[in-house]
């Protein structure tokens, strides 16, 4: 649902002409009530209405059209010159048109004050609505280039969405396919959880987020089809750790990556000492989540085709939780470790802190 504070109400264009208008009235009337003291209240009705018919000329074609077309420019003399033309050109006609109408000048008044307080009146009105354009295009300026971060942002993400799901549909293939070449009967199996995460991918994971439940759900069925394909007794472990209070939502395919990178990069087929360990843990302030795998420092081969990539993951995390996140990735003895904390209370430097180490 879109904002409808008072505040955005007041910064929209409606609102704004609302304001002007309100704004301008109020001035209006306390101008006719001090008038009225000082003369009858028809010639303090003429002389307030051609008061402000000036003035509001005045700010609004100062603003609108001599300071976009020439301040806005950079044509500060031509501005200057049409300014000062304009404001003594109508304290003349103001001083005429009073000596026409043959009102009587308001005290402490002479015909010379009377031009120069014109001038001065109109001078400040010009000044204001200078101010006030020059204020209100930069402010329009800032929404325009939030509007093209945004949409740059929400292009890179869907980029990095469609550069995800495309290698893990792959990957699944080829687990799919080395199970049917060696005719393994939990092919037709593996066919239906593939077909169960192909609707993940396809429906569910367009929103823009989902309960963590639903995402761990899917890692679940990801990481049984690798245990069908692989076969034997492999050191596979997932462990999730809820916390008991409000349930947590995530960007779709967020964590499956780190899998997949483990998954890729282990050697779980190769050692009998290889494992694979996928923790997930809640708490009320954070959601921490931690892969770590063995793997063969020697074994250059299976970075041929590299899949996601961390800066891949990187990028998405910095789009997604900006200040609101902490990622680390190290190996350390053969073990390769990559932990992530999402927290919608700590800043990054508090969440790399809190970051499990395994």
């Amino acid at each position: 649902m879109p904002d409808r504070s008072p505040v955005s109400v007041l910064l929209s264009a409606s609102g704004q002409r609302w304001a002007h208008a309100v704004g301008w009235l109020a001035f209006y009337l306390i101008v006719f009530a001090l008038l009225s003291e000082l003369r009858g209240w028809q010639e303090a009705l003429l002389r307030t209405t051609l008061n402000f018919a000036v003035l509001i000329g005045i700010f609004y074609f100062n603003a609108l059209v001599l300071v976009n077309r020439l301040l806005e420019k950079g044509q500060w003399v031509a501005y200057l010159i049409s300014l000062s033309g304009l404001l003594v050109g109508l304290s003349l006609i103001r001083f005429v048109l009073e000596g026409f109408l043959a009102w009587q000048i308001l005290p402490l008044q002479t015909p010379q004050r009377t031009f120069i307080a014109s001038f001065v009146v109109y001078l400040l009105v010009a000044l204001l609505s200078g101010v006030y354009q020059l204020l209100e295009n930069r402010h329009q300026a800032e929404l325009k280039a939030s509007a093209w971060e945004a949409r740059h942002a929400e292009a890179q993400l869907s980029y990095l969405k469609a550069h995800i799901n495309p290698h893990f549909l792959f990957n699944t293939l080829h687990n799919i396919y080395a199970a049917a070449s060696l005719q393994l009967p939990q092919t037709a199996d593996m066919i239906l959880r593939l077909s169960q995460l192909l609707r993940y991918v396809t429906y569910e994971a367009q929103a823009a987020s989902l309960p963590l439940d639903m995402e761990w759900t899917h890692l679940e069925r990801y990481v049984e089809l690798y245990r069908m394909r692989a076969g034997g007794d492999i050191k596979l472990s997932l462990t999730y750790t809820r916390h008991e209070g409000e349930p947590w939502f995530v960007a779709p395919m967020l964590l499956l990556p780190l899998v997949e990178n483990a998954l890729k990069h282990s050697n779980l087929e190769l050692a009998d000492d290889a494992f694979v360990d996928i923790r997930l843990e809640t708490t009320p302030d954070a959601l921490h989540f931690c892969v770590r795998n063995t793997y063969d420092p020697a074994d250059r081969q299976r970075d041929a085709h590299g899949g996601v990539g961390l800066d891949n993951i990187r990028q998405r995390l910095h789009l997604l939780y900006p200040n609101a996140h902490a990622f680390t990735a190290q190996a350390h003895e053969q073990v390769f470790t990559a932990a992530l904390t999402l927290s919608h209370n700590l800043n990054a430097d508090d969440a790399q802190a809190a970051m499990p180490v395994g």
